[in-house]
């Protein structure tokens, strides 16, 4: 991509990034990264100041492991630098305030990179107090409470287990240890393994067998091989492999659905002419 970004002095001493070194590798290749206009992707909109990724792949391109990478994007997000939005199929990173790293001014109908000086130096005054501010912030909360980075998926994976164990009539110990332990795991895993890990086991145990604390299933989770969807553990690199084959049998069907949808059009248009046959004049297409 040509062109360049802008990068303020107050950067390198941010404790954010200035004393977290991936944090900061991982920051300048997001703005590197990031589209300076918008485009669309596969029938979805890109906005200017983000791009479409997966943990795999940018975690390969920055030469981090997708947990490091994890990391990394949680501190960026908490520093209110990037939002992150996903699907089971790609992760979109958003720069915020992308303008001030790269300001777009059109000249002749050309676009190209400016920033003045002096509008530079009122960028970095407003940054500095901003990002002042939401340190203290982010301080305070520390103390108080610990950062769930996904809170939706890991209350509905601790629903998932029964409070108590219908054979012995005892509780489960759900607690919200149980809850950290699963924000632990999703790091490494998706929700999607988890659910099934855990609803796999419930099939095979509930109203049968004791059922173990919840605890100790998340410190042991089952392996059940390949069957059904793979529990535990897949890589990142397989994982990311079983989505892009799904993509592209999806985008194969779309385009001979529409390939199908042409010729008819053509036929009924006449601009295709079927050829007639002595026997029964039928086509087999």
């Amino acid at each position: 991509m040509a062109g360049f970004i802008v990068l303020s002095r107050f950067f390198d001493k941010d404790w954010g990034r200035g004393n977290r070194p991936l944090v900061s590798h991982t920051f300048i290749k997001i703005l590197f990264k990031a589209n300076y206009k918008d485009i669309v992707w596969r029938g979805i909109v890109v906005e200017r100041g983000s791009f479409i990724t997966s943990i795999s792949k940018f975690s390969s391109e920055i030469g981090l492991t997708p947990r490091q990478t994890r990391e990394c994007l949680r501190v960026l997000k908490g520093d209110n630098l990037i939002d992150i939005q996903t699907s089971k199929l790609w992760t979109k990173i958003i720069v915020c305030n992308y303008d001030s790293y790269q300001a777009i001014e059109k000249r002749d109908g050309n676009s190209s990179c400016d920033v003045s000086e002096k509008d530079a130096v009122k960028e970095d005054v407003k940054e500095n107090a901003t990002r002042e501010t939401n340190n203290k912030e982010q301080k305070i909360k520390d103390k108080n409470i610990p950062i769930v980075s996904n809170k939706e998926a890991i209350d509905r994976i601790y629903a998932l287990y029964p409070t108590k164990c219908p054979v012995r009539n005892a509780s489960t110990a759900k607690s919200f240890k149980c809850k950290e332990k699963i924000e632990r795991l999703l790091r490494d895993h998706t929700e999607e393994e988890l659910t099934y890990i855990i609803k796999r086991y419930l099939e095979e145990t509930l109203g049968k067998h004791y059922l173990k604390d919840f605890s100790t299933l998340l410190n042991n989770l089952p392996d059940y091989g390949n069957q059904g969807m793979q529990a535990q553990p897949m890589s990142a690199r397989d994982i990311e492999w079983e989505r892009t084959k799904r993509d592209n049998l999806k985008e194969e069907a779309e385009a001979r659905e529409r390939s199908r949808l042409k010729l008819e059009h053509d036929i009924a248009a006449g601009i295709v002419k079927l050829p007639t046959h002595e026997t029964d004049g039928s086509l087999n297409l």
